[in-house]
């Protein structure tokens, strides 16, 4: 996966970029009337290009798509398959509809502490690594 962002911070090795989401319609947003706003979010990348890099320099980021998706799959289907599999496991044991809707939504939430949890553990080992893997443009330039 390939996204554009803007070096803000360099710390040594610990580089702080500054990524625009884009939307679901792609990056045309002033032909869209869809109201969406793309937000910025910020990652901690390695660089490979092996060039210096300077605060407000344009550069190309790479992460791995097969991770990405695996990571957004993990997030998502999670909780969904813990709130469904506890509602039916819990009403075969014939609950009543209120024991069942506490049960899962209980399970979901056990599920989205171990997604955190998760999450801190994939920050750690850099599971996700972002790459800059060229400078578009340069500060100043």
């Amino acid at each position: 996966m390939t996204q554009r962002g803007i070096v803000e911070k360099i710390d040594g090795t610990q580089i702080t970029v500054s990524v625009v989401k884009t939307s679901m319609c792609g990056d045309s947003c002033a032909s869209c009337k869809g109201g969406c706003k793309p937000d910025n979010q910020t990652v901690q990348a390695v660089n490979e290009t092996g060039k210096l890099l300077h605060a407000g320099d344009v550069v190309q980021l790479q992460t791995e798509t097969g991770k990405v998706i695996g990571a957004s799959a993990v997030v998502y289907l999670i909780p969904l398959v813990c709130l469904f599999l506890v509602y039916f496991l819990v009403q075969s044991l014939n609950q009543s509809e209120i024991v069942c809707a506490l049960c899962a939504l209980s399970a979901m939430l056990v599920s989205l502490v171990f997604l955190r949890i998760f999450d801190s553990y994939i920050k750690r080992k850099n599971a996700l690594l972002v790459r800059i893997t060229d400078i578009l443009l340069r500060k100043g330039a």
